[in-house]
């Protein structure tokens, strides 16, 4: 193999010149995967919410889980689309009869979440909640309790765990969600 002006790469490098390639390859294809991985995930908790833990259908006029430039009603939420672009919340779950609002988050990338991730959620949801409670308050009906999970079948850092419980976020990993499954006997995702 020959280099600029008639010179021979030394045989490690070859080696180099191979593998890098591939490596960032593969670490592409994971990085799919994982994404893939993550949106089957979401629609596996929306059946399971709704069948196992009994959540009411939403309505999809009032599914709307993506705020983007044209969609911000108000400087809250165009800060938030100016921040970090379109924003999306990947679960929204609701039981009228309780007054109960549940917004999910689920990780698509082959990483441990942070802290950072945590607080994004935070600050997305909050823009969700709020649009939920007006859409009650119109119907002359009130939120009574708002949950809030975020899981990561990657576990989770030290610094988001701990910000979590300050938080009061619920944190799911593998092993914590494939548990809240069992407990309601439910079937497990077999991606999991």
């Amino acid at each position: 193999m020959k280099i600029l002006n008639g010179k021979r790469l030394p045989e490690d490098k070859k080696l180099m010149v191979f593998l890098f390639p591939l490596a960032f390859s593969f670490k592409k294809e994971m990085d799919q995967l994982f994404a893939k991985l993550g949106h089957g995930l979401e629609s596996w908790i929306k059946g399971y919410l709704r069948s196992y833990e009994e959540y009411d259908e939403v309505p999809e006029e009032w599914d709307t889980r993506k705020i983007d430039a044209k969609d911000a009603r108000n400087e809250e939420e165009r800060n938030l689309v100016q921040r970090f672009g379109v924003v999306e919340i990947d679960v929204i779950a609701y039981k009228r009869r309780e007054g109960k609002l549940l917004v999910a988050e689920v990780t698509k990338e082959n990483k441990p979440a942070t802290r950072d991730d945590l607080d994004k959620f935070i600050q997305v949801s909050k823009a969700f909640v709020e649009r939920w409670k007006e859409r009650e308050r119109l119907a002359n009906r009130k939120i009574r309790e708002i949950e809030k999970w975020f899981i990561s079948i990657n576990g989770f850092k030290k610094d988001a765990e701990n910000f979590a419980s300050e938080s009061g976020i619920t944190l799911f990993d593998k092993d914590g969600l494939i548990k809240r499954m069992r407990e309601h006997n439910a079937p497990i995702p077999p991606f999991l």
